[in-house]
């Protein structure tokens, strides 16, 4: 009778260990599965930066940015026409694609300016120029 009763209590064990080893198991592999799928979709920067063209963000961001600047120069008494190809949707494209690659990588972002100086410079002096400044 010892015995049997040693084989109850270590059978109950053995299962209930199962059971805790099945729960774990499948615990992980959900983990494991989330964590695969959000590494191949939802943070994959070439979709985010996709589905940032497809809704229309630079374009959304540059009309925000080139009224913004406009206000500027027209409270500073310039003509709101220099704010023409200053800030392009290119640029930001290449920018927001940088930061998101420079966020997801743990790097700090640097942005270049060349381009938007240029443009600035360009249109100052054309309206240097017009205006009969220079």
């Amino acid at each position: 009778m010892i015995l049997s009763k040693r084989h109850r209590i270590h059978h109950r064990t053995k299962n209930i260990l199962s059971y805790i080893l099945s729960f774990f198991i499948m615990i992980c592999s959900v983990v494991m599965l989330m964590c695969i799928t959000l590494k191949l979709g939802l943070f994959a920067p070439g979709l985010i930066e996709e589905n940032m063209r497809k809704s229309s963000y630079y374009e959304y961001r540059t009309d925000i940015l080139n009224r913004t600047l406009e206000n500027y120069l027209v409270e500073s008494g310039l003509k709101a026409e220099m704010v023409e190809g200053i800030i392009t949707d290119s640029m930001i494209s290449v920018d927001t694609g940088n930061y998101i690659s420079g966020a997801f990588s743990g790097e700090p972002v640097s942005y270049d300016t060349q381009i938007l100086e240029a443009s600035i410079r360009d249109n100052i002096t054309r309206y240097l120029t017009e205006s009969g400044i220079t």
